[in-house]
């Protein structure tokens, strides 16, 4: 803690796109079942704002906004399902950023 309050910090912000109109999220997440060692399944997510390129499948620029990683709160018994409740936690995650994006740009 000490090392990092002396440190000083510089963020970067580069321009996806010339209008916020060409924004898109995008969504990656994955789980890993029984992985920890109570034996409870691992979800994680990572939500971008992407150029709307991304879409049709080309090289787009992106910038991470947002990023989970938690221990799935409910008992699993197999991968799929593992897969599953990740999805969904990406997803709750993915409308919370764009709440919070549409209240911040109206």
């Amino acid at each position: 803690m000490r090392s990092m309050k002396q440190t000083p910090l510089k963020f970067t912000f580069r321009k996806i796109t010339r209008s916020v109109d060409d924004w898109r999220l995008v969504t990656f997440h994955d789980a890993g079942w029984a992985t920890r060692q109570s034996l409870h399944s691992q979800a994680g997510a990572a939500i971008f704002v992407a150029d709307k390129r991304v879409l049709e499948g080309r090289r787009a620029k992106a910038m991470r906004v947002e990023w989970i990683s938690s221990k799935i709160p409910r008992v699993v018994r197999s991968s799929f399902e593992a897969e599953i409740n990740s999805a969904q936690m990406a997803i709750d995650t993915e409308d919370y950023v764009e709440a919070m994006l549409m209240m911040m740009l109206h």
